[in-house]
């Protein structure tokens, strides 16, 4: 059974994720809800950053385009990539 909240002793420790988005049989702009709502609840608990938001066509690639899986490499593992802001 999930709890609404994490009891008051509970400090969560922080992380910092990546997200891989799909759109495969959803609206253009489900990505960016999506998103919303996971940093939404990192704000809510306390703890956890989104750092790195990468689409289907680079990260799930199957037709072996090798620079598009190097770049999800080096963006998931060692950071790099090209910073953008949000747009609110």
């Amino acid at each position: 059974m999930r709890t609404a909240s994490a009891p008051p002793a509970f400090v969560p420790a922080r992380r910092d994720f990546g997200v891989a988005t799909k759109r495969g049989g959803e609206r253009p702009e489900s990505g960016a809800v999506y998103t919303e709502t996971v940093e939404q609840e990192c704000a809510r608990l306390g703890t956890g950053r989104l750092v790195t938001l990468i689409g289907r066509f680079w990260s799930l690639d199957r037709e072996e385009n090798w620079d598009r899986i190097e770049k999800t490499y080096r963006a998931l593992v060692e950071g790099r990539g090209e910073p953008v802001r949000a747009v609110n």
